[in-house]
């Protein structure tokens, strides 16, 4: 007779899962151990209980092949990052107008798509600028006016004040309103 199938899921039972963990692992290093004895090849596994513990196997030094994955992880890493960033630097070329040949139809459409989007990005930006400038001066511009009307008002009840002394200066009634007309005008 053969051995029932057991379902792979979780065991509710703690003892139970202890004891299926401890015969499991075992039978994953006896596995691991006989894969590189029979291939000559180079084996490194690692278990994390349940509990936080490390178990590991090794057919030779753990920190040698695991720097060797680490190597060859890198160098894989490395090589997307060079794609990545020679893609990249392709679109900016094809964003610029530069080497366009290579593109068909649809990929000169979608390009042109994308230029129009940014240029229409641009100038928004631009004019909503432009619109900050123009509130900016005419809030400077507006305060300016205020100033000069105060300073035109002083002026006028300054000179209003040194002719009700009797003091006779260029600023005579007369020439008051001719100056208040000009400031005005």
């Amino acid at each position: 007779m053969g051995r029932n199938k057991i379902p792979i899921e979780k065991i509710a039972n703690e003892t139970k899962r202890q004891a299926t963990f401890s015969k499991r692992r075992k039978g994953l290093f006896k596995k691991s151990e006989e894969l590189a004895v029979l291939t000559s090849s180079q084996v490194a596994v690692i278990i994390f209980s349940s509990s936080g513990k490390l178990f590991e196997y090794s057919s030779e030094s753990m920190t040698s092949l695991l720097k060797r994955y680490y190597n060859c992880h890198r160098d894989d890493d490395l090589e997307g990052l060079k794609n990545e960033n020679e893609k990249l630097r392709l679109r900016i070329k094809h964003m610029m107008g530069e080497e366009l040949l290579n593109l068909d139809m649809k990929e000169l459409q979608e390009l042109e798509n994308q230029v129009q989007a940014g240029m229409s990005r641009i100038k928004a930006r631009k004019t909503e600028s432009l619109v900050e400038k123009i509130e900016e001066i005419q809030k400077r511009d507006h305060r300016l006016e205020v100033e000069n009307q105060i300073l035109r008002t002083q002026l006028l009840e300054a000179a209003k004040r040194v002719g009700d002394f009797g003091v006779s200066t260029p600023y005579s009634s007369l020439s008051l309103n001719v100056m208040s007309n000009k400031l005005d005008g």
